[in-house]
């Protein structure tokens, strides 16, 4: 691709102590492969293009995003040395840098990380290569580290690919670290290890993911994420024996993780409790009657019902009716009735009011003398508490 999309590209290959070189303008061979001489203190492939500007116009380079490239290759290919030199100055990138960080993952987490507050001293990280434990090519490498001062990440890669969306590598990594603290919970007596799920290792959980398998197969062009079904069995079997050994062995870090764990896992639940409780309470008043659908609260200030009706009788009837009601939701319960005569506002008044027994919690009314027949009638009732 970079050929292609080049107006110029140089290869020069160092082998044998001797120079090769052979020039290329976009994707065409401008001659032979040439030797150039001896390169007795040279080896390796040195490749310079320049962008064809008939495609990309004027557009320059970034020297921050590809400082940021160069470095995460040194991290991944641990005790490798990595020289930087630019020539564009933007103020930020340095010119020259060297990059070689021999702890790998372990290193790049630390750097990341910076002072932050950590429940381990030392990041877990490690790495096995899977020709000696399943007879396969390849290998993997992992840093992670549990941090209560910001939140937690991973980045993972396959081959040195970016993969942001993470895929099976990162499915095996994540399930070889929950099988590990549920175990050790197990081992310590702590039951409530049970409850911890992958969301809970997210929260503050630090992870840098890296593993290297032959002909990977990725979802979509962009390699975003790996769809290797084998790389989730080997990341797993090869991560989750040196963590079951690290945890054992570091049995402070492993405690204050595993309580910091088991805190979220709590607090997950209790927030999943309440969720479920507000939608309760919500399908529970829509299933109220009719008349009742809009009448609920929690607080007893102003929870007052008014049903008005034409005849007296049916001021009985509607108490009758509500008393039972009432008399569910709250422990004791007052209710006034009241008359108007058509044309005044209030000429007349009678009280009575309606509350539970004591021995046997039925609802009694009081021995008031009905009103007068005057017109339309209007029957209140007051919660004296807050309804449940």
């Amino acid at each position: 691709v970079v050929n292609a999309l080049s107006d110029l590209m140089v290869v020069q290959v160092a082998r044998n102590k001797e120079l090769y070189e052979q020039r290329f303008s976009r994707g065409i061979p401008q001659g032979p492969v040439a030797r150039i001489g001896a390169a007795p203190n040279r080896r390796g492939t040195t490749v310079t293009f320049h962008a064809d500007e008939q495609i990309f116009g004027h557009h320059r380079f970034k020297p921050a995003r590809l400082i940021r490239m160069v470095k995460s290759k040194a991290y991944l290919f641990s005790g490798v040395e990595i020289r930087w030199k630019s020539e564009i100055e933007d103020g930020e990138t340095p010119l020259e840098a060297t990059f070689h960080f021999p702890g790998g993952l372990a290193d790049y987490l630390s750097e990341t990380l910076g002072k932050s507050t950590t429940y381990a001293d030392r990041p877990f990280a490690g790495t096995v290569d899977f020709k000696e434990k399943f007879n396969t090519p390849g290998k993997v490498d992992w840093a992670i580290n549990w941090t209560p001062a910001r939140d937690g990440f991973i980045q993972s890669y396959c081959n040195t690919v970016p993969t942001p969306e993470g895929g099976t590598h990162e499915a095996g990594f994540w399930a070889a670290i929950l099988k590990g603290i549920r175990a050790y919970g197990d081992l310590i007596s702590n039951k409530k290890s049970q409850q911890i799920t992958r969301e809970d290792l997210l929260v503050g959980g630090c992870a840098l993911v890296s593993c290297f398998i032959r002909e990977p197969e990725f979802v979509g062009q962009t390699k975003d994420r790996l769809a290797t079904t084998d790389a989730q069995r080997l990341v797993e079997g090869a991560v989750r024996d040196h963590f079951d050994t690290w945890l054992a062995n570091a049995t402070k870090s492993a405690g204050a993780i595993l309580d910091f764990l088991v805190l979220r896992a709590e607090e997950r639940l209790r927030r999943r409790q309440e969720k479920e409780t507000a939608r309760k309470s919500a399908t529970k008043r829509l299933r109220l009657p009719g008349k009742l659908t809009d009448c609920t609260a929690k607080n007893r200030e102003g929870a007052e019902l008014f049903i008005v009706v034409d005849q007296q009788d049916a001021v009985h009837a509607a108490l009758s009716w509500l008393a039972p009601v009432c008399r569910r939701r709250w422990r004791r319960m007052s209710v006034r009735k009241r008359c108007w005569a058509p044309g005044s506002s209030a000429s007349k008044q009678s009280a009575a009011s309606c509350k539970p027994d004591s021995n046997t919690g039925s609802v009694k009314q009081a021995d008031t003398a009905p009103p007068a027949r005057t017109g339309w009638r209007a029957a209140s009732v007051r919660p004296c508490r807050s309804i449940r």
